[in-house]
């Protein structure tokens, strides 16, 4: 199915066609508060697919029903903590005009769908993603794993995660994930304890292979380097340093 979806193509509607849940619509829209233009809430040629959860809710639901050139007016809470404080917390008067609206047509499931995406037939193409996904999940569980193993050395070997390490690892994370306690403290609890955990564990996965003098064959090194060059696209001799 997603292979599909992204190599479906649009196309446009009949003149008289009601928006339905996977169109794509094309709209302009101006935000206002009190009568004034909201700072950033105006643009134009925004599209939306409805019902794809990517726009906000009373938007698609909104659309659902119309037509191409018609208005709609939605009104939508502005979060208490917006960065403006002087429209956070209150309600903003959305008019939306929509231009067009387009419909995804996706490729039949045969054989020459398989060889547009260079594969033989649908056969070999169904063995491959099936192949592919039995390898993902096998990863995934594997990682399930280790996580549930390293949360029970955590539970049963209490430490102190030093700062500057925590640091390090919040800051390693992707920029979408670092929200501030300020902003977001829910969500910023959440993500400290995952970094915090983390450390520990690597402190206490080392401690034992240490003790139990635990060490890695060169064979191992050498895959673990060729890993981490490759995560870091870096070339491997200077992984290798």
């Amino acid at each position: 199915a997603v292979l599909r979806e992204r190599q479906g193509c649009l196309e446009s509607v009949a003149e008289d066609h009601s928006i339905v849940s996977s169109d794509y619509v094309t709209i302009d829209f101006i935000g206002e508060v009190n009568g004034k233009s909201l700072k950033g809430g105006k643009r134009k040629g925004s599209v939306v697919c409805v019902g794809s959860k990517t726009a906000r809710p009373e938007i698609e639901e909104a659309l659902l029903g119309k037509k191409n050139g018609d208005t709609v007016l939605v009104d939508l809470l502005i979060p208490s903590d917006d960065p403006d404080k002087t429209v956070a917390g209150k309600t903003a008067c959305f008019t939306i005009d929509i231009k067009e609206i387009k419909l995804k047509i996706l490729p039949a499931l045969d054989d020459e769908f398989a060889k547009d995406l260079g594969v033989a037939s649908l056969v070999e193409l169904r063995e491959r993603v099936k192949s592919q996904w039995e390898q993902e999940r096998a990863a995934a569980i594997k990682q399930d794993q280790k996580n549930l193993l390293v949360q029970k050395l955590v539970e049963l070997h209490p430490i102190e995660a030093p700062a500057p390490m925590v640091e390090h690892e919040w800051e390693s994370l992707p920029k979408e994930l670092q929200v501030s306690k300020e902003s977001d403290p829910e969500r910023f609890r959440v993500f400290e304890e995952i970094v915090t955990n983390k450390v520990k564990g690597a402190l206490i996965i080392s401690a034992i292979a240490e003790k139990e003098k635990i060490e890695a064959t060169d064979q191992e090194l050498e895959m673990a380097i060729r890993q981490a060059s490759q995560e870091m696209k870096m070339p491997y001799e200077k992984g290798k340093h």
